[in-house]
């Protein structure tokens, strides 16, 4: 279920239809361009250059979650990750386990450095809730372009 991870930004050519970020700090409630939606679709992981590092841009279910691309956990680069469901158990009644299979109402991020999962909708560590992604909020314009708040 990983994505294709687009990396916008200084040290990578941009597509065409993204303009050059200025690389002075920004305010609080900035809005950074990301692109169109339709350069968006489900599966698609997109990383933008800000200022003091980066934010991922991560397409799935129709919806768009917007993370700064840095592990709670120990600083890797947790939205180049792959995006999973929950794994579940599948049981008898009377509990001896028949296998297991991922959960499509619950989908993680899995940050690829040590495989420490949060859950997308929200960021929080699947297993830890002391540890959670840093979120941003993502603008879809009438026109279709998404943006990311700072």
């Amino acid at each position: 279920m990983g994505g294709r991870c687009l990396r916008i930004g200084p040290q990578v050519a941009a597509p065409p239809s993204v303009p050059a970020m200025q690389e002075s700090a920004l305010k609080p409630g900035t809005r950074v361009f990301v692109g169109h939606r339709s350069e968006l679709p489900d599966g698609t992981q997109r990383i933008v250059s800000v200022p003091g590092g980066e934010i991922g841009v991560i397409a799935h279910g129709g919806h768009l979650y917007a993370y700064r691309n840095r592990c709670a956990h120990q600083g890797g680069p947790v939205c180049e990750g792959m995006v999973i469901g929950r794994v579940m158990a599948a049981m008898t009644e009377d509990k001896k386990m028949l296998g297991e299979y991922f959960s499509e109402s619950e989908p993680h991020l899995v940050c690829p450095w040590h495989g420490m999962e949060f859950l997308l909708e929200s960021g929080e560590s699947a297993v830890d809730p002391r540890f959670r992604l840093h979120r941003h909020e993502v603008v879809e314009d009438p026109d279709g372009t998404v943006h990311v708040v700072i």
